[in-house]
């Protein structure tokens, strides 16, 4: 599904140049869950956000299903991510005068083919699957930081995307909420074929993967 080939990013500092990726090649079958661990500022971001069409590569290729993403056009570039991708992140990042359904219904406007079909229903569905079926009118200050991050992982799963990139989606939470979480990804892996890949500090949750990959200053180890 994804073939990461020679990729390097070069970040300009104050100080000069930082390495964020170090001629990284990988490949990633479909249906795979990845962790990505490494310390502080080994890259492991930058490889997430370079993977969702967020961040240019200095050098190399990403080609998702046989589509070298980075020759896309902006506006291309921008329905891959939409269509193709599923993100969830660490601070949740929900919208907060919106309740949950309606930030679950987010990525859903974007997508032209979804409007008449109704992206109510299905942002419903989505909150249902996940616990919060009863919550849905609630404002994120409502809801406790482990149900805000179902709505995140909801919206996430909003147009069914084939890939999801998580950076560090339990890192705000306990480790029983964290569990709960892992689960869940775990399910969407299993059980619907999604390929994740999870960046991660946490050893418990880089145990969920299929594969794991380990990286140091930017390069894979």
């Amino acid at each position: 599904m994804i073939q990461i080939t020679d990729v390097t990013k070069i970040y300009d500092g104050p100080r000069g140049q930082v390495m964020g990726l170090d001629r990284i090649s990988i490949s990633i079958a479909k249906g795979s869950f990845v962790t990505v661990t490494g310390s502080s500022g080994s890259g492991k971001t930058t490889l997430l956000v370079t993977l969702g069409g967020l961040l240019r590569p200095t050098n190399g290729s990403v080609e998702v299903d046989g589509q070298h993403i980075y020759s896309l056009k902006k506006n291309q570039l921008s329905r891959y991510r939409n269509r193709k991708i599923g993100f969830i992140l660490q601070t949740f990042n929900l919208i907060p005068y919106l309740n949950a359904i309606e930030n679950v219904m987010i990525p859903m406007i974007f997508a032209p083919e979804n409007r008449n079909d109704g992206c109510h229903p299905r942002a419903e569905s989505l909150l249902e699957r996940m616990g919060l079926g009863e919550r849905s009118l609630h404002l994120p200050r409502e809801l406790s930081v482990g149900q805000q991050q179902r709505v995140a992982i909801a919206r996430a799963l909003a147009n069914d995307p084939d890939l999801i990139l998580a950076d560090e989606p339990t890192g705000n939470l306990d480790p029983a909420l964290a569990m709960e979480i892992l689960e869940i990804l775990r399910k969407l892996n299993e059980d619907e074929g999604k390929t994740i890949i999870m960046v991660t500090h946490s050893p418990m949750a880089a145990a969920f993967g299929t594969h794991r990959l380990d990286l140091r200053n930017g390069r894979l180890i």
